[in-house]
């Protein structure tokens, strides 16, 4: 699994577009090398953001999918990067996860390097579709992706809107309080971390290196019962900047009229009004 490099809409022919800022559109792909199901959650920035709630909510979902017709043991491949994949956030719902599922979740993450994955292939054929393309609204952009592929199926697209995302780092669903396999100075820390394995029973157990044996996490663990799905992570669409929206609007000369109502209902915040202060005039005396 791996997101993405951010995709900006409206992408055009057009000088106008040049200095102007855009809608940034992200795409988390999680792609399955044995099937080579490659799946595809796509949003707008004003739908969600990119904290570490924001992936757990669609790795949890893809695997709640996953499990309903493979038995196999789940192993998941991702970069070690800490916001998106290495991160209490994530560890937390994957152990839950196999808890609730029975199931044994491995956790691998790449030497920095080596980090190519069947994933990144899936964003390179994304690339070249897109690459010549216009691409008006995120709309176009899912179409893109549903056409970048034909052989041996197309890829699958899931647009994602701010009630999909969950919050995973709430206190009430967090039964973890670290990750890292040591507790003082010169132990190993999170980033040290090669491997976690995530058992049924709710055990925690890690690898520093793959040739390693699996040790137990030594970290406590609350055992409280999470029964019911974390709270919504956003209330409603998220707002840009005043100056963004601006942008968007004077973008719309070039666009054709049935994509003006998107950018028209796009959240923005209210233009600030600048403090000026007053001009004190002091008589001069001769």
């Amino acid at each position: 699994m791996d997101v993405e490099g951010v995709v900006l809409c409206p992408k055009l022919l057009a000088s106008a577009l040049y200095f102007k800022s855009k809608l940034q559109i992200h795409n988390f792909t999680l792609y399955n090398i044995l099937t080579h199901d490659s799946t595809n959650y796509v949003w707008d920035e004003t739908e969600g953001d990119l904290q570490s709630s924001t992936f757990a909510s669609i790795v949890i979902h893809h695997l709640e999918q996953h499990i309903k017709t493979n038995p196999l043991p789940i192993v998941i491949y991702s970069d070690g990067c800490t916001y998106q994949n290495r991160n209490l956030v994530l560890s937390n719902a994957l152990r839950l996860f196999a808890i609730k599922h029975s199931r044994t979740v491995t956790q691998k993450f790449l030497e920095v390097g080596h980090t190519h994955m069947e994933c990144d292939s899936t964003h390179a054929c994304i690339d070249r579709k897109i690459k010549n393309l216009t691409l008006s609204s995120p709309k176009d952009f899912e179409d893109a992706i549903l056409a970048a592929r034909e052989k041996p199926f197309p890829f699958a697209v899931k647009h994602l809107d701010h009630k999909f995302f969950r919050n995973y780092d709430d206190e009430e669903y967090l039964t973890l309080k670290s990750i890292r396999p040591g507790k003082t100075k010169g132990d190993p820390k999170v980033t040290d971390i090669h491997c976690l394995q995530y058992s049924s029973n709710g055990e925690i157990h890690y690898k520093l290196k793959f040739d390693d044996q699996f040790k137990l996490l030594p970290q406590k663990v609350n055992s409280k019962s999470i029964s019911q799905q974390p709270k919504p992570l956003h209330e409603a669409r998220l707002p840009i900047s005043h100056s963004k929206w601006k942008h968007l609007q004077e973008l719309k000369v070039v666009l054709e009229t049935q994509y003006h109502a998107f950018y028209d209902n796009i959240p923005h915040h209210e233009e600030q009004k600048k403090n000026v202060s007053e001009t004190i005039t002091i008589p001069f005396r001769h």
